[in-house]
């Protein structure tokens, strides 16, 4: 086990699987370094001590011998993530930032794991982040093109003085503006809902529980209003995405226009929405998009979708700008709510 402070852990150091010592490239740092990338299941692992929970920072020297690579560092098993190895050419070693790792006190790992392959590794580097500074704090919103309401800042002031008395915000769905719904007699007044309380000084968050356009199983206990769930429709969203010219990829446009028709509405009242499309568009069980949300993203010219995570009853608030409850028996079943009270 390697105990820290601020140092090199030599390659050669590590547990090997799949992969070996090697020293015929000249300019490694200790006995040898780590060659063999070259299957998915190759790895090495460094056993790495820390004295208290701790942020570190991290580097590997390695060398690429033609185009570039990219390997991937997991912490203690975890998921992990992609670091871009580039081409170093055959005789010349290069260090790269891999990041930052949070070590917990005691027994640590760090994995490289092969991914793309064909790389050399040397060493990694380790050791203690800086501590940051005190964190300048503007009004200003990080999105530049955020419209002068989105901007008003003056809502803070009313929501601290309110808090306990009227709610701060509210979420409605644009679900019943799904077509596919709207054809079966659902009517909405979610817009409606949204520009009153805005109007009132509340705070906005929107969501949309896309009904599948079509194929909707509608038997019982898969009726057609559950069609936002996997298990009420057949609706292939791969084939879909696959083919622009398909009937279905046309339906499916067909509703993101529909859902932009009420946001032109909120637009031209100059409401501010905290914006949640395609609700939980990665889950397993609403919307049939789970193995096809990335391809999702050419709609949006490549933008990212969503940028809230998903809650349940009441969440834990630590660390979260905000948080939208589940409503109906996610919120008053004593057996699905949280016992630790929220502030």
């Amino acid at each position: 086990m390697i105990s820290l402070s601020p140092r090199t852990a030599g390659a050669e150091a590590a547990t090997l699987t799949g992969v070996s010592v090697a020293t015929a490239s000249a300019g490694y740092s200790g006995t040898g370094y780590v060659d063999g990338f070259d299957e998915s299941t190759d790895k090495m692992t460094f056993t790495l001590s820390s004295t208290a929970q701790k942020l570190y920072d991290l580097s590997i020297r390695y060398l690429v011998p033609s185009g570039a690579e990219v390997t991937r560092v997991v912490l203690n098993g975890g998921t992990g993530g992609d670091v871009s190895l580039a081409g170093t050419g055959a005789t010349t070693w290069a260090t790269v930032s891999a990041g930052q790792v949070l070590l917990n006190a005691g027994s640590n790992t760090i994995t490289i794991q092969s991914n793309w392959g064909w790389y050399l590794i040397d060493a990694i580097y380790i050791s203690p982040s800086a501590a940051r500074g005190p964190r300048q704090v503007t009004e200003a919103l990080v999105n530049s093109n955020a419209t002068p309401a989105a901007k008003e800042p003056a809502m803070v002031t009313w929501v601290e003085q309110n808090v306990g008395k009227t709610p701060a915000m509210i979420g409605p769905d644009l679900i019943d503006y799904s077509p596919s719904r709207v054809e079966r007699g659902t009517t909405s007044t979610a817009v409606e809902d949204a520009i009153a309380f805005d109007k009132r000084g509340g705070i906005v968050a929107l969501c949309w529980h896309w009904n599948a356009t079509s194929r909707l199983i509608d038997t019982e206990g898969k009726e057609w209003w559950r069609g936002f769930y996997t298990h009420s429709v057949t609706f292939d969203i791969s084939a879909a995405l696959a083919d622009t010219t398909n009937a279905n990829y046309q339906l499916l446009i067909r509703d993101i226009d529909a859902i932009v028709v009420q946001l032109r509405r909120l637009a031209d009242t100059n409401v501010p929405i905290l914006w949640r499309p395609l609700h939980e568009a990665e889950a397993g069980d609403h919307g049939p998009l789970s193995s096809q949300y990335n391809a999702l993203l050419a709609l949006g010219n490549d933008k990212k979708l969503i940028a809230t995570a998903e809650v349940g009853s009441i969440p834990d608030l630590e660390g979260r700008s905000f948080a939208a409850t589940v409503i109906n028996n996610y919120f008053t079943d004593s057996a699905l709510t949280v016992s630790t009270p929220c502030s």
